[in-house]
């Protein structure tokens, strides 16, 4: 514990991300102290007790709504505006079309979530000021006025402070508002427990009996917050050009508790809200109705726990879309083993999602009852140790530690390269070798770009450059790229931010004079070359690879006649489709290709030993191997 404590306070930016979170922590509670003006703080705390909507808001904002001050309303507009939003968006194709666009399109949901923020905020302070009218000491519209104005000036000021917690702390800054309310109720809670005990109302074993129930709530929340059903998705083997991609197989995580805290919030609102509105009207059948409604009842209860299954899969469905879900498995080649794409795929992910959905709810609904059996255990009552607190609290806690956890390991990460100072990489072969697959282990292990000649042509022509216009002009006529053009646009490509502290170039130089002039534009930038690493394999090993390799018509998965064949020979395992072997896969073809390599490309090995930079890896060995020699290649410098 102590070393790990001294690891964090080692990182300089970590210390200060905390700081700031902590300052702002420091603002939030000050705020909480601070009171509108104009209204009897005392009276208003008679209206708080268990059961009404009041109770529940007052614990968000970490008791500032009992004391009426500035930031009574806490950060709940923002909230309700982001559900409203968030729920919008399925309705509304232009939120929809922004939720696409990644961060742009984030930027523009979130200005309508602050503007929808200060709207909600100006008619929740309004209902506040006239329902709690009778704490008015001078009841004037100059009077309600600065309280509405106090009111929402407070959660606008919050708003400001968790997006600061966002871009400049540790952790979601709305997030942890509402933890740092709830935490900071848990002093007043042990105190309570401390005069019930010293009363003679609760004994040690009553208190004994609620701490056991405490911790076993506080794992379970935990286990089930991060328990995930995980559906596995194979990407097929496509081959585009002399590259080939894909071939992998990662799952999609299904959360258990998909919906979160929602469920539980909604269902408490809709239930407390009569209460609520019985404590200012005076009618006897909306009396009746409140007192069926009141907290623990077995009306309230019953009613409690079926809207809590309503919500879940209400949310759920709204902010789980299968099908899109389902279309970008597709869009990248991807497919659920013994399903077809599409209806199939779809009605199976419904499938397991109702029935993860099912765990979910009755999860939720056992923790928000479980307050109830709490008191009937030990008869601690006036604590709210509730599931919607302990849900905000848990998850929020898990979130900022793992944001945490990536910044201590990226900081690992950092020194690595700091020590190294760079990873400019040359990664050399013969066709076959297996140079794609141990690129994309070494991009998965270590966060630099992984260039090909292809991917340099493809994004300069995409991005409309000078010599990517040039290069266009050749490759649509089916000529070779002149040298000029190549060597102009991989120094566009190298000149990018993201090679600064790294790359992986594949492809690039193929002969002693690309390589002259790889070693002008690395000069210029200032790069130097940390490796040159040759995957060596026998011209006989790789016409054999190459060769025995089967590609499917329908759905591009590869086999190997001899490592990796296929079940039923010319069949495909995934899809039934018949198996094929390219052009460039035949004996002629492939000789021809390294007869060319060994002429032309051959001749760098001289090069680059000279330039004392030279790593040859055993291309034969297990894949495994030779990515663990590729890594103490690179790291050996």
């Amino acid at each position: 514990m102590a070393s790990a404590l001294d690891n964090l306070m080692q990182a300089t930016e970590l210390r200060k991300k905390l700081s700031f979170t902590l300052a702002m922590f420091i603002v939030f509670r000050a705020g909480t102290q601070i009171p509108v003006p104009g209204v009897n703080a005392a009276m208003i705390e008679q209206l708080f007790n268990n059961g009404n909507l009041f109770g529940l808001l007052d614990l968000f904002s970490g008791g500032a709504l009992s004391k009426f001050s500035i930031f009574a309303m806490s950060i709940t507009p923002y909230i309700n505006a982001s559900i409203i939003t968030q729920l919008l968006t399925v309705v509304i194709p232009t939120l929809e079309e922004w939720s696409k666009e990644g961060a742009e399109g984030a930027k523009k949901i979130n200005k309508i979530n602050r503007y929808a923020a200060v709207v909600l905020g100006v008619i929740q302070a309004i209902g506040m000021a006239y329902g709690l009218r009778v704490a008015v000491n001078n009841p004037t519209f100059f009077s309600y006025l600065t309280i509405v104005v106090s009111l929402t000036a407070g959660t606008i000021l919050l708003m400001w402070i968790g997006e600061q917690i966002t871009a400049r702390g540790i952790g979601n800054g709305i997030s942890l508002i509402i933890f740092a309310g709830i935490i900071s109720r848990l002093p007043s809670g042990m105190a309570v427990m401390y005069r019930y005990l010293q009363a003679g109302t609760i004994n040690i074993f009553n208190l004994l009996i609620f701490a056991v129930l405490a911790v076993l709530m506080v794992m379970f929340v935990v286990a089930i917050t991060v328990a995930y059903r995980k559906i596995p998705v194979q990407y097929a083997k496509r081959v585009v050009g002399r590259k080939m991609y894909g071939g992998h197989t990662t799952y999609i995580p299904l959360k258990v508790n998909q919906a979160g805290v929602m469920p539980i919030i909604f269902a408490s609102s809709v239930l407390m809200f009569p209460v609520t509105i019985a404590q200012f009207i005076q009618v006897p059948w909306v009396q009746k109705v409140a007192s069926y409604l009141q907290w623990g009842t077995p009306l309230q209860t019953t009613l409690y726990v079926l809207l809590i299954l309503f919500f879940t899969y209400f949310y759920t469905a709204v902010s789980l879309n299968i099908p899109e879900m389902c279309d970008n498995i597709k869009k990248y080649g991807g497919f659920i083993p013994g399903l077809r794409p599409g209806k199939p795929t779809i009605a199976y992910l419904d499938k397991i999602m109702n029935r993860i959905t099912l765990a979910g709810a009755v999860f939720l609904a056992f923790i928000a009852v479980m307050p109830n059996i709490i008191v009937w255990l030990t008869g601690i009552s006036g604590i709210y140790f509730g599931g919607t607190a302990l849900l905000i609290v848990v998850g929020v806690a898990l979130d900022t530690m793992k944001q945490v956890e990536s910044m201590v390991l990226m900081r690992h990460y950092q020194g690595f390269m700091n020590r190294r100072e760079n990873m400019h990489i040359l990664l050399m072969g013969p066709p076959g070798a297996g140079k794609g697959t141990q690129a994309e282990k070494l991009v998965a292990d270590f966060p630099i770009p992984h260039i090909s000649t292809g991917d340099m042509f493809r994004a300069a022509v995409k991005n409309g450059t000078e010599l990517g216009k040039e290069a266009k002009k050749y490759m649509d006529a089916g000529g070779l790229v002149p040298d000029e053009v190549t060597i102009g646009i991989v120094r566009e490509r190298l000149s990018q931010p993201d090679c600064v502290k790294g790359f992986i170039l594949d492809g690039f130089p193929r002969t002693k004079e690309q390589a002259a002039a790889l070693d002008d534009i690395l000069k210029d930038l200032k790069i130097e070359l940390d490796a040159a690493v040759n995957i060596a394999v026998p011209d006989a090993d790789l016409v054999s690879r190459v060769t025995g390799r089967r590609i499917c018509k329908a759905c591009g998965a590869t086999f190997h006649v001899t490592f990796n064949p296929p079940k039923k020979e010319n069949v495909c395992d995934k899809c039934g489709g018949s198996l094929y072997q390219r052009d460039d896969d035949k004996e002629t073809t492939v000789k021809k290709r390294l007869e060319a390599y060994h002429s032309q490309t051959a001749p760098l090995i001289a090069y680059y030993k000279a330039a004392g930079v030279y790593k040859e890896i055993d291309g034969t060995q297990p894949i495994d191997k030779v990515y663990a020699d590729v890594v103490k290649a690179v790291k050996g410098k």
